[in-house]
């Protein structure tokens, strides 16, 4: 393989250390062949002053790379730990870069590590340096303490690489971390979710991982998150036990909810959106009296019909603690709330198991149903509905009471339904699919052992996905569960358990630094053959449950 250049030779370098790159190898840059995309990021070639150099008097630090570089977002990219009084300032010239740390308020025998994340690309593709690292002292001797880490997936005990590692003093509270206090110290997992925070000072420290997916050292809601319950100190060494942490999908803390916007539509109609959970109980008010509205939540948008005339330009809403001022939209023309309309795949189709009742979903809330205009098809056969379809937020139920082995047909005409402002859908919609035959499926009987405390059982199939999910709880053993109609092919259990009895399965908490609820899964699936009964029977305090 031709390459770009060979490194060059250090010369006056000669005691240079080398730059670290976690979880990474050396990388070899091609020579660009054709018009084939630059996707190798730059190489460093030359470091002054070496990483790992002792007695360092804070100065200028310089980076020599194998191509024209830039640097983005070095804010929020740059980690120096320990922290110091202020980020260093920098200047680019031609392939090098060079910082200047005179005015950082760099402290006497101390270890320095600069994390440089993502911020040095490469000028004309923007190919990111990820992990790069510069070590030094400004004492003797570089701090040694080290903490091997290996982070685990909550549910399939698989490694997790890409997974930021993070260490932060334990007397530094979860809310500091929580508003943008970095931490001290960080690590990137490789391919086996494992990672060493190294070059450490002695102490205690919060350890956590964060599946940091914009990059800004620290958890926010909707990342994934594991956290280390107790306090760990440096100075193990590799034949220590690694710790064994996991990521569990994280919750939005009850009344964290906050409105991000509320316009008023001209024909008296507000839509609105929220970041957070979305709100429970919505209040409309006109100054400081409530007014009576219809409200629905559709995804993030929260719908709000005013019941009362009156002025539009005084309203605001209330939710989980939070106001807003609904601003009324600009301009003469008139918006009309849509009508709803079917999404793609959100009815029936193809081949599925008969059930009891079809949910179809739409794009927009439903206000009403007109029963009389819904006809249902077996075989090409009328028959009646066995129940009046009914509508709840953006989607509306239709009981069907299938069997097993047919061709179906649900039909709404013109004016089946209509949205919150009452205008009906005009257009006449179907639904087709086919039920298939009872000896198609398969019975799963589940026997759970030791559960010992209340939980929701899952079926997966081999993608992971939620088949079904019923709640169940200790009423002797073991405790038993049967689905029916299930369609062959490779299925596994999880079981999340409800710990303290609250009737929610709470994730990791990071603002009280509490681990999750447990969460289980069978170390290896079941096959179901089709018109077979079989049994599962499954230890929750057994070897497969408790080790990854």
């Amino acid at each position: 393989m031709s390459t770009r250049g060979p490194r060059l030779g250090l010369g006056s370098f000669a005691g240079w250390l080398g730059v670290a790159l976690l979880g990474h190898g050396c990388a070899q840059v091609s020579q660009p062949t054709g018009g084939t995309k630059d996707t190798a990021p730059p190489v460093p070639l030359a470091v002054v002053p070496a990483s790992g150099t002792l007695h360092w008097e804070p100065g200028t630090l310089q980076m020599v790379w194998d191509e024209y570089i830039e640097v983005k977002d070095a804010r929020n990219q740059w980690l120096i730990s320990p922290p110091v009084a202020s980020l260093p300032t920098y200047t680019i010239r031609g392939k090098s870069i060079v910082w200047d740390w005179s005015a950082c308020g760099m402290e006497p025998n101390r270890t320095y590590q600069f994390q440089l994340g993502r911020s040095v690309v490469d000028y004309h593709e923007g190919n990111p340096v990820d992990g790069l690292r510069w070590v030094v002292s400004t004492g003797a001797a570089l701090d040694s303490g080290r903490v091997p880490v290996r982070v685990l997936a909550a549910e399939s005990r698989l490694p997790l690489p890409g997974v930021r590692v993070m260490l932060a003093p334990w007397s530094l509270s979860p809310d500091s971390l929580l508003s943008g206090h970095r931490p001290s110290y960080v690590a990137v997992t490789d391919a086996n979710g494992e990672a060493v925070l190294d070059h450490l000072a002695d102490g205690a420290y919060r350890l956590f991982a964060v599946g940091d997916a914009n990059g800004d050292y620290r958890w926010q809601a909707g990342e994934t998150l594991g956290l280390w319950p107790d306090s760990v100190t440096p100075g193990w060494d590799s034949l220590a036990p690694v710790l064994q942490l996991v990521q569990a999908p994280t919750q939005e803390a009850a009344g964290r909810f906050r409105w991000s916007s509320a316009v008023v539509e001209p024909p008296g109609w507000i839509r609105a959106a929220g970041v957070g959970t979305p709100p429970g109980e919505v209040q409309l008010f006109r100054g400081a009296s409530p007014l009576a509205a219809e409200v629905q939540t559709v995804g993030d948008s929260v719908w709000v019909v005013p019941l009362t005339p009156g002025p539009l330009d005084s309203l605001r809403l209330v939710a989980a603690g939070d106001t807003i001022r609904c601003r009324s939209k600009r301009g003469g023309a008139a918006s009309l709330m849509p009508v709803p309309v079917p999404v793609r795949g959100g009815g029936p189709a193809g081949q599925t198991p008969a059930t009891p009742s079809r949910t179809l979903r739409f794009d927009a809330p439903i206000g009403s149903v007109d029963a009389a205009a819904w006809s249902l098809l077996r075989d090409g056969v009328a028959m009646a509905l066995p129940g009046a379809p009914t509508c709840r937020g953006a989607a509306i139920e239709v009981p069907t009471a299938e069997t097993p082995g047919a061709r179906w047909q649900l039909q709404a005409l013109p004016g089946a339904w209509q949205g919150i402002d009452g205008r009906a859908h005009p257009d006449t919609v179907r639904w087709e699919w086919e039920t298939q035959r009872s000896s198609e499926f398969a019975v799963l009987q589940v026997r759970l052992n030791g559960m010992r405390a209340p939980g929701w059982l899952a079926l997966l199939d081999a993608q992971d996905r939620v088949l079904d999910e019923v709640p169940l709880a200790p009423a002797g053993d073991p405790v038993s569960h049967v689905w029916g109609n299930l369609v062959p092919g490779a299925v596994n259990l999880r079981w999340r358990e409800d710990t303290n009895e609250n009737g929610t399965f709470d994730g990791p908490d990071f603002a009280n630094w509490r681990l999750p609820e447990r969460v289980l899964r069978t170390a290896k699936g079941l096959t179901l053959l089709p018109n077979w009964e079989m049994e599962w029977v499954w230890d929750l305090e057994g070897p497969a449950a408790t080790t990854p």
